[in-house]
């Protein structure tokens, strides 16, 4: 026990696991069961976490920030133990603008101690060490949505969507908030002993300086576009399907399977990790999702491709979460890592806000098959501007 308690990465993992259960799949996972409840319009209700992820890519490069100045640990427990009150909140709503109120709340505390919290800490602490710690959390996290999906329908069904949410809100407060307690004091005793490692994290730059960096733009947007690619595929996957006429069961058997695939991505980038950089990692990656997209374009006539399609888009995407702050690390420097990976992640996060919206749009004045050749070109512009940071870090080499 002494044992496991000295390995942060461990601890961190499971902190993620929770804190994502209980927040950004917990809203899924209880969406018809609001509709149900409050005979809310379905758009009505994905409203709510539209705002909760606007709040958070916004407020991304203020907790960036905070960390930067050495508040990291303060930051990540006070963000999930406020979230897991606000968890257990959500019991307590009957209009939809306390709704709306409270996940909003919500998305503030998912700006302080999710992925983009708890990546930039581990970067200003151990730079580039850091990989290892953020591909055992990923790894491990990974498995958030399945958790959360099972339990929330078993605890839903023996004492309704309430319970539910005073579950997960425990669960958090009782377990995420101590794992990332015993975590963080870990790394800093680690970062006081080897501190003549890491690079100065005072003196952060300015906003203007940081926007003014082309490299900057370039890797804010393209992982941008990947969210959006995502994004639009997975909110749109089944309906996708039906129109295909993929059988359902079928259908729900691929989507379910985009969760494991991402986990095994990350095995697969562990074994790959010694021969292979974090930016070469995000060029197959790239290419792997634009193959996706066009996969299943011809599902329809093969079936069958969609076993191909499952392992590229869900593995190919599973390995992004670990080398986009690595990449950024790598091309920008570790150097005020939280400022530089805030500000990049808005752009990130609100495309994964919108992305179901935009889908729905171009599906509506178009078709799908409109909306996955977007996605595949959108894949292809990725792959070639990665192509052309990797031209530019030999040039520089």
């Amino acid at each position: 026990m002494l044992n496991f308690l000295s390995r942060p990465a461990y601890l961190f993992a499971i902190a993620q696991t929770f804190l994502w259960a209980g927040s950004i799949y917990l809203f899924p996972a209880l969406l018809l069961e609001w509709e149900r409840k409050f005979d809310w319009a379905r758009t009505d209700v994905v409203a709510g976490l539209t705002l909760a992820l606007v709040a958070s890519a916004v407020l991304a490069p203020i907790a960036g920030k905070i960390i930067d100045k050495g508040h990291g640990r303060k930051l990540l427990i006070s963000s999930a133990m406020t979230m897991g009150c606000l968890v257990a909140g959500l019991s307590l709503i009957q209009d939809i603008y306390q709704f709306y109120l409270v996940w909003f709340l919500i998305g503030i505390t998912m700006a302080g101690c999710l992925y983009e919290a708890c990546f930039a800490f581990l970067n200003a602490f151990l730079g580039a060490e850091s990989k290892k710690t953020i591909t055992v959390i990923t790894l491990i996290s990974g498995l958030a949505g399945t958790i959360a999906f099972s339990t929330i329908s078993a605890l839903v069904s023996i004492g309704g969507w309430q319970f539910a949410c005073y579950c997960f809100a425990t669960l958090i407060l009782l377990i995420s908030v101590p794992c990332l307690w015993l975590a963080t004091s870990s790394i800093m005793r680690d970062y006081r002993i080897h501190a003549h490692h890491g690079e100065d994290i005072s003196d952060p730059p300015k906003v203007k300086q940081i926007l003014a960096n082309p490299l900057f733009w370039v890797i804010a947007l393209t992982f941008a576009i990947v969210a959006l690619n995502h994004g639009m595929i997975v909110n749109h996957l089944l309906p996708i399907l039906d129109e295909r006429n993929i059988n359902h069961d079928t259908a729900v058997l691929t989507i379910s399977m985009l969760g494991p695939l991402q986990v095994a991505g990350r095995i697969a980038m562990m074994a790959a990790d010694k021969k292979l950089s974090a930016l070469q990692i995000t060029i197959f990656a790239f290419f792997g999702i634009f193959m996706a997209s066009f996969i299943l374009l011809g599902a329809e006539s093969v079936p069958s491709m969609l076993v191909f399609f499952v392992v590229l888009q869900g593995g190919c995407y599973g390995v992004m979460s670990i080398v986009r702050p690595m990449v950024i690390g790598d091309i920008l420097g570790r150097k005020n890592f939280g400022a530089i990976s805030g500000l990049a992640a808005m752009p990130y996060l609100t495309t994964v806000a919108f992305s179901p919206f935009f889908g729905a749009w171009i599906w509506r004045v178009s078709s799908y098959n409109v909306m996955l050749t977007f996605t595949g070109i959108m894949a292809l512009v990725g792959f070639l501007s990665f192509l052309w940071l990797r031209k530019q870090q030999v040039k520089s080499s």
